[in-house]
């Protein structure tokens, strides 16, 4: 089993004496900063980060220019990097928010440059800018960032990183991956290329190995802690009290977030003839990022924000592993993280290939205490990406639910694994009588092949109501996924939820997929009024309230639901048949 320790208490001591040691020597005291008003080309100045450990390095900096506009109401600073060893490394991923210095003063951040340049240039986000950007929604919304829910926005696609001008765009920020499967890697690579974010091997600072949180240091922010771990690597800009300011751009461009930060370690910074970039790890957690904007990122020294947990119980031939996670919260990116971690779980845990069979459970709990539970079996060659995707898309689905805004405190998954593959096919449907009448019972059978085994009939018996009406019945028997679309379509105002209490309750009462689900219906004829059912109007009746020019008259009556029966038959079915009969008070 993973050694897992209790990072919260720990933590807080560490946080406290980084929080000490790097705040000003007077409360509120603030950095001198340059306006980008004052910026003459050819000035000289400094920047400041981090090459190797937690020592921060200068190098010189020649300013060549101010572009105004470079983006609605967002000005940037063209500057070269004057040094040897800054000229062999060029401008790396992670120096973004390095601070800039001109005659003593702040200038900005180190945060834009372009692919393949030939000289160390790059742009420089004000200063000014950045602050304006990050604390106008705090200062407008009031209260505390950290408190509130991630941003409610989320984004299906993600904006790809600002193009400013002619190839000119922002640095990206390295996103350090510890302990997953190489596989994991290469998916979380592709999975974030859309935001221009560059995915590294790397592993963990040891506890109290990170820097203090000031200017030139690293600032990281952290979507994985736990058995894993996953960084986002950046640069402090400036500290202001109990304010840090970092990067010159932002990481997802998610707005207000709630994310852990951390400080950092660098191992070395790789050079490369597209763009270098620093290979460092996370270190401890030391406060909170609330603002992930253009202009950069922002949050405050202290407190940890809340994260969602994420337990994971592997178990294969009677042996169990357990995972343990703490995931970033964002409507945004907290599922895919559920998906990585679940995956390197499996792959760490077992082949992940292969003929097997799993059978799942996934707990959700919101921060309230309400929460479902969502159960399956899955089958087949390729189940760790079918298993990751379902437990990424059931938390996708609860964090972006349309009917109230939630947090996700908290996901557990038991994954049982057999080594063979127990799936079956539904092939015949056939009744011992077709006609029967109201009281009696409906028998018949059906026949399931079995994946590499012989073809099995299974008996089932339905029993009719003493008062059944005469008439036409439809008997359906299927696999999982034909029942539900049966029932979405026959009455979909009954099947669609109208709050998060029956949206969940939904979730929970999904059909099951190693279960033959065998529904009888009778037509009926009525109409909704009002919402309200008018069910087995006569003939007369019926023809008027169709005709009706009235509002409120919406639909017919679905066929009316009159026996539901689940089979469980232990492996994962696929397929469907259905029958009519005849329901008659006597005989022909």
């Amino acid at each position: 089993m993973p050694l897992r320790i209790p990072l919260r208490p720990a933590l807080a001591a560490v946080a406290a004496g980084l929080i000490a040691a790097a705040a000003p020597s007077a409360a509120g005291a603030q950095e001198p900063r340059l306006s980008v008003d004052d910026v003459e080309p050819g000035s000289r100045g400094v920047a400041r980060t981090v090459l190797r450990g937690t020592q921060v390095e200068e190098f010189d900096v020649e300013i060549l220019s101010v572009i105004r506009n470079m983006a609605p109401k967002r000005d940037m600073i063209l500057a070269r990097a004057v040094g040897e060893e800054i000229e062999r490394l060029g401008v790396a991923q992670g120096m973004s928010g390095s601070p800039v210095y001109v005659d003593g003063k702040l200038l900005g951040a180190v945060s834009a440059t372009w692919s393949f340049a030939q000289e160390p240039v790059f742009g420089i986000t004000p200063a000014e800018q950045m602050r304006a950007e990050a604390d106008w929604m705090r200062d407008h919304a009031g209260g505390d960032a950290s408190a509130r829910p991630s941003s409610p926005g989320y984004p299906e696609r993600p904006a790809a990183p600002a193009d400013h001008a002619a190839g000119l765009r922002d640095i990206g920020s390295p996103l350090v991956l510890s302990g997953f499967d190489p596989r994991v890697t290469e998916a979380a690579a592709e999975l974030f290329a859309p935001w221009g974010v560059t995915v590294a091997e790397g592993g963990s600072a040891g506890r109290g190995d990170g820097g203090p949180i000031a200017p030139g240091q690293t600032l990281g922010i952290q979507l994985v802690g736990g058995d894993l771990g996953m960084t986002a690597i950046g640069t402090v800009t400036w500290v202001d009290g109990e304010r840090i300011y970092g990067w010159g751009h932002p990481f997802l461009q998610l707005g207000d977030v709630a994310m852990p930060a951390v400080n950092g370690y660098v191992h070395a910074v790789v050079p490369s003839a597209a763009i270098s970039f620093k290979l460092a790890s996370g270190g401890d957690v030391v406060g909170t990022i609330t603002s992930d904007r253009g202009s950069g990122v922002a949050g405050t020294l202290g407190a940890a924000p809340p994260v969602t947990v994420f337990d994971v119980t592997v178990v294969r031939g009677g042996a169990a592993e357990q995972y343990h996670y703490e995931l970033a919260r964002s409507r945004a990116i907290t599922h895919t993280l559920v998906g990585l971690t679940a995956s390197s779980s499996i792959l760490r845990n077992g082949r992940g290939f292969g003929e097997e069979t799993v059978r799942f459970t996934q707990n959700i709990t919101l921060d309230d205490g309400r929460g479902t539970t969502v159960e399956t079996l899955i089958a087949g060659d390729q189940t760790a990406g079918q298993v990751a995707g379902l437990l990424s898309q059931a938390t996708k689905a609860i964090a972006t639910n349309p009917f109230e805004a939630v947090e996700i405190a908290r996901v557990e998954a038991e994954l049982r694994y057999e080594p063979e593959v127990r799936v079956g096919v539904l092939t015949e449907l056939s009744l011992d009588d077709d006609t029967p009448r109201p009281g009696d019972v409906i028998r018949g059978s059906f026949t399931i092949r079995e994946y590499q085994g012989e073809e099995r009939t299974h008996r089932f018996a339905v029993p009719l109501p003493e008062d059944a009406r005469e008439g036409r019945y439809l008997l359906l028997v299927a696999d999982s996924r034909t029942a539900e679309q049966f029932e979405a379509e026959r009455d979909p105002r009954s099947f669609t939820p109208r709050t998060l209490d029956e949206y969940l309750e939904r979730i929970r009462g999904l059909r099951q997929t190693d279960e033959v689900h065998l529904h009888l219906y009778r037509r009926s004829d009525g109409v909704l009024i009002d919402g309200r059912p008018l069910a087995d109007l006569p003939p007369s009746a019926l023809a008027v309230m169709r005709g009706a020019a009235r509002s409120g008259v919406e639909e017919e009556l679905p066929a009316e639901l009159v026996h539901e029966e689940r089979i469980p038959v232990g492996r994962f079915l696929s397929g469907a048949h259905d029958i009519l009969l005849e329901v008659r008070k006597e005989k022909p």
